[in-house]
């Protein structure tokens, strides 16, 4: 079992192709996303194509939207994040950290990314 366009029902009938199909309720289809992405993300590490990519944003849109996120909102917040701590183009690689932790409620509003360091003692 494997989630699949919402076309390809259509295309398999008109084809000829004998299948079985169903809608999967809101559980099963959360799961079945998650699984999609998955399929789609290794799809793309063995070969990496603009098709590749679209079946990766196709998979994302409609995991935001089962999840009810507006794609407008998702984009702001992902702008927001990338001026405050960067976006991953630089290739920066963390190799060792210590005690701190990332805060990430209220890092817009402090300009602040990690808490208090830990008290020596």
């Amino acid at each position: 079992m494997k989630l699949i366009r919402d076309k390809v029902p259509l295309i398999m009938s008109q084809a000829g192709v004998d299948f079985e199909a169903k809608i999967a309720d809101n559980d099963e289809y959360k799961t079945l996303l998650h699984e999609k992405m998955n399929e789609e993300i290794d799809e793309f590490r063995s070969e990496p194509s603009v098709e590749e990519a679209a079946d990766m944003y196709e998979v994302f849109l409609a995991i935001i939207k089962n999840w009810g996120f507006d794609l407008q909102e998702v984009i702001d917040a992902a702008d927001s994040k990338r001026e405050i701590r960067g976006g991953f183009g630089e290739r920066v690689v963390l190799l060792e950290s210590g005690d701190i932790q990332p805060v990430h409620s209220n890092a817009e509003k402090t300009g602040r990314l990690f808490g208090e360091p830990p008290k020596r003692k």
